[in-house]
């Protein structure tokens, strides 16, 4: 068998999913295993962000405009894939519970007048989340403080302000 493993972790091979794919090769040598260090190429590309911010001028563009853009690119039987994926997505991945508040947090409420679902209420001066959530991620990255966090990691992160890449 043929086993293609895509590698996006910019640790390359040091990645759990190399190692795991490594020891998954030493104990069935009779499987063809070949790497593909996806990782290293997304970090290729964030050096040269030319094409990536020609990309956004134009998409911004579009939005401030408010032309009706569809730019998908659909394989082979969408419906099936996508189906049990946005059921997933929806029963599994779009759980508030991960979202909380560091002391960092001013109870300025920029998170529950921005929030697109409407998901985030404040009590007490600090944020808290109902249900509905799009995982949008909006409040995380435009917390003046920092202060918002999503599990474990994200206080490790940096942020994403779309307006650091539209045109002046």
């Amino acid at each position: 068998m043929k086993i293609l493993v895509l590698n996006a972790s910019p640790k390359g091979q040091n990645s759990t999913t190399v190692q795991t794919a490594l020891y998954l090769q030493a104990l069935h040598p009779e499987h063809t295993f070949t790497f593909l260090p996806v990782g290293q190429r997304i970090k290729a590309y964030e050096k040269d962000f030319a094409p990536v911010r020609a990309a956004l001028t134009e998409m911004a563009r579009e939005i401030t405009a408010r032309q009706p853009v569809y730019r998908v690119r659909e394989g082979s039987l969408p419906g099936l894939k996508s189906g049990p994926v946005h059921f997933g997505f929806n029963r599994f991945a779009r759980s508030t519970k991960p979202f909380y508040t560091t002391d960092a947090c001013d109870g300025c409420g920029l998170c529950a007048r921005d929030c697109p679902a409407g998901t985030i209420r404040l009590e007490s001066g600090r944020p808290v989340w109902g249900d509905h959530c799009y995982q949008c991620l909006r409040c995380l990255h435009a917390c003046p403080r920092q202060a918002i966090q999503y599990g474990k990691d994200t206080g490790k992160k940096g942020r994403y302000h779309l307006a650091e890449y539209l045109p002046d």
